[in-house]
């Protein structure tokens, strides 16, 4: 009877180690959501904007990589090569926008309903780039 009572512990036991293994894991990615447009206080010169942009960047890591008329891509390299996320931050005089692009290491996905998932990390990452390139943005207008 003892023996009965163990198995059946050992399963219960088991059954709740799956359940919180397979909702770690379905925790571990998000829906992607970008960081909204931003439309700053005055228009900028293209080198105003792209140096708010680079600035903006570098005060948390990302680096430029890639540059066209009306965008910058961005990357930022948590650890050595472990993640790397790649966005177009697509600019005009007076706004910005921040697009993903690529990453490595981050969970990125697009469902089969056309949802596009992604570790819960670098939505922070983004919205922290968006808002630290805003500051900057701000403080070339104050110039200007």
């Amino acid at each position: 009877m003892k023996r009965k009572s163990i198995n059946m512990t050992s399963r219960v036991f088991l059954v709740l180690v799956m359940v919180l293994i397979t909702s770690t894991a379905s925790a571990r990615s998000t829906k992607l959501v970008e960081p909204p447009m931003v439309t700053t206080q005055c228009e900028l010169s293209d080198e105003n904007m792209i140096s708010a942009i680079i600035t903006g960047g570098a005060v948390r890591g990302w680096k430029p990589v890639n540059r066209a008329p009306g965008s910058i891509e961005l990357r930022y390299n948590k650890g050595p090569d472990k993640h790397i996320i790649t966005v177009e931050v697509a600019y005009t005089s007076n706004s910005f926008v921040i697009k993903y692009k690529d990453s490595v290491g981050l969970n990125y996905k697009v469902k089969k309903n056309g949802t596009r998932v992604i570790h819960p990390r670098p939505i922070g990452w983004m919205s922290n780039l968006s808002g630290d390139i805003e500051t900057m943005t701000f403080e070339r207008c104050a110039i200007s």
